[in-house]
């Protein structure tokens, strides 16, 4: 399991832009009078009122990624629950809210927001969509409800590559480390250069006991993506067993650093500074 994935491994920033965008083009090319002078002017007072509107969002989406750029996700959110309030809803704002809940480890909060946006535009919602819900509940506990979703993204005529590294890691959480590893193969073969897809079949290798299997999977997925979270994570893993600590705590609080909300990362940092004290 990836995380975030897809859509939202782009800047909020970039997303919150792009729409904003979108709109104010489209509303000018639709809606202007040409001056003697060239200018070009919206044409009526309702129309003003839209992009003062628009523009309102695009400020407070410009301050949501301030709060994002320097970790604080909460804020974020919030700004997002305000534009979320605001009329017309786009489907834009919920999917950057979700993204700064789970950012922010609020998971029953982001999962709200993916149910909402399936709601209120289910027109917007996506098989992406569909796979992130499916990664929260897999992140809190809930995996027949998330091996289930999984199933249903793989059984249509152009199964989704991400949804194999998913179900591949839920598997390897539930002990299934062969069936693991076949996932993480089908993803790799879909894509091929699927960096968290080499980081997770690593670990399914190294619960299996394949250490250098394990270490070639890991470092190939470091190529691939220098700040691959899950790869620092996973070879974090490896040193443990090793009985190298210190390379297992540096590789621990790289992880945390590029996400200071990664599931598990505490304990693994514990680990390491308890195995450090414990041979010093």
């Amino acid at each position: 399991m990836q995380y975030p994935n897809g859509w939202w491994r782009l800047p909020l920033f970039l997303t919150a832009f792009l729409a904003f965008w979108s709109m104010l083009t489209n509303l000018l090319r639709g809606n202007q009078v040409k001056l003697a002078n060239g200018r070009e002017v919206l044409n009526d007072g309702a129309q003003i009122r839209h992009y003062l509107r628009h523009r309102q969002q695009y400020r407070l989406a410009a301050q949501a990624q301030q709060h994002a750029e320097a970790g604080r996700y909460a804020e974020c959110a919030q700004l997002y629950v305000i534009l979320a309030q605001q009329s017309p809803l786009e489907a834009w704002i919920l999917r950057n809210l979700l993204n700064s809940y789970w950012l922010s480890g609020q998971l029953d909060a982001a999962l709200a927001s993916s149910q909402r946006l399936e709601q209120e535009l289910a027109q917007d919602f996506t098989d992406e969509d569909l796979l992130i819900r499916a990664n929260l509940l897999a992140w809190q506990g809930r995996y027949t409800e998330a091996l289930a979703i999984y199933k249903q993204l793989l059984t249509q005529p152009a199964p989704y590559y991400a949804a194999y590294n998913s179900r591949g890691y839920t598997r390897s959480l539930l002990g299934q480390q062969e069936a693991a590893l076949a996932d993480f193969d089908h993803a790799i073969a879909l894509e091929i250069e699927l960096a968290y897809a080499y980081a997770n079949r690593g670990l399914a290798w190294l619960r299996l006991g394949h250490s250098a299997k394990a270490l070639a999977d890991i470092t190939h997925s470091l190529t691939l993506s220098p700040t691959e979270v899950y790869g620092y994570r996973n070879r974090g893993l490896y040193y443990l067993e090793q009985d190298d600590f210190a390379a297992a705590l540096a590789d621990f609080k790289q992880a945390q650093l590029l996400n200071p909300f990664f599931h598990g990362i505490e304990e693994c940092l514990r680990r390491a500074g308890q195995q450090i004290g414990a041979t010093s």
